[in-house]
């Protein structure tokens, strides 16, 4: 009992030094005809003091089956994709930091299909385009006016596009911060493995945090991408895409955060009625444990809550280092 008061105080400190700007998962829309593109993931508004590096690695799995038909169209989108990526960022001046962000991707038939129909059995819900379907199975493929436009299926994988960044630091307190970023992403990638998209792409955008009570910020972001003329779809390929995000996170006790992030973005292709290929929005929900001060993990699982817009569940993991 003369223990207790000791050890509350030192949980409470511990709560204090661990207490810190929020950052959003850094996720993104894991459709696979949209993922060689350079759309930004969720990106912190509090930059790295000068002279610090932020390094951040992430992990996504994701799943998907979706059939699709319109007049002239059809499209089936069935598999599984892995992506590791690894962003640095560095402070090279005050209010300026620089970054470079690589990563590997790979297309598969996967593991996860039978999981996810019992899933879907124990809870009741709809099986959807699933029923009836082969388990583990990768086909890409789209058709426009009798013309097999693309096809994926075979396993492949490869380096993914690098992307080059760059942010300005617009204001910066302990209640807010605000930074304008741009970044431009390099044709790497393969086009053929669809892990990249054979085209440069350049991106604007800003980002937000705020604190809104003792335990509660919210952050965000909002610009536009305007991609190159690459090789996946590049007739129906649009001229520019806005995308935002917005989130909001609980310091749930001690090192222990939990957020809600909702994703969208307008469609990258014109002159299709299908959903999957037009506008989407997600809503990511986990949380983040501060190990230490310059070491979080991060977990999160990402939905479609607009069904046949994106794939139907990613999972997101991510170890984010300050140095």
């Amino acid at each position: 009992m003369r223990i207790l008061p000791s050890t509350v105080i030192l949980l409470l400190a511990y709560q204090t030094v661990f207490a810190a700007p929020a950052q959003p998962f850094l996720t993104r829309d894991q459709n696979p005809l949209l993922l060689v593109y350079g759309l930004p993931a969720a990106s912190a508004a509090r930059l790295p003091e000068h002279g610090t590096w932020q390094t951040d690695w992430t992990a996504n799995l994701s799943n998907t089956l979706n059939i699709q038909t319109a007049e002239n169209e059809s499209l089936i989108i069935d598999g599984e994709i892995y992506q590791t990526m690894l962003h640095a960022e560095y402070g090279v001046a005050d209010n300026w930091s620089i970054g470079v962000q690589a990563g590997w991707l790979t297309h598969t038939g996967g593991f996860m299909d039978q999981s996810i129909e019992t899933y879907h059995d124990w809870f009741g819900l709809p099986q959807g385009d699933r029923t009836g379907q082969p388990h583990d199975r990768l086909l890409y493929r789209y058709t426009r006016n009798g013309v097999e436009a693309l096809q994926l299926n075979n396993t492949d994988s490869g380096v993914s596009d690098m992307q080059l960044t760059t942010a300005y630091c617009l204001q910066q307190s302990p209640q807010r911060d605000y930074s304008v970023h741009a970044s431009l992403k390099l044709p790497t990638g393969d086009p053929s493995r669809m892990t990249g998209s054979g085209a440069a792409d350049v991106s604007v955008w800003l980002s937000g945090r705020e604190t809104i009570g003792d335990n509660w910020q919210t952050f965000g972001n909002a610009g536009v991408l305007i991609p190159g003329k690459g090789d996946i779809l590049p007739d129906q390929q649009q001229n520019k895409v806005w995308f935002s995000n917005l989130g909001l996170q609980w310091q749930f006790w001690s090192s222990v955060a939990l957020k809600l992030q909702f994703e969208w973005h307008s469609s990258f292709y014109s002159d299709s009625a299908l959903r999957f290929m037009g506008d989407a929005t997600q809503l990511t929900t986990g949380g983040s444990w501060q190990i230490s001060p310059g070491l979080a993990f991060d977990v999160a699982l990402t939905e479609d809550i607009k069904v046949e817009e994106s794939p139907d569940v990613t999972f997101h993991f991510a170890l984010r280092f300050s140095y």
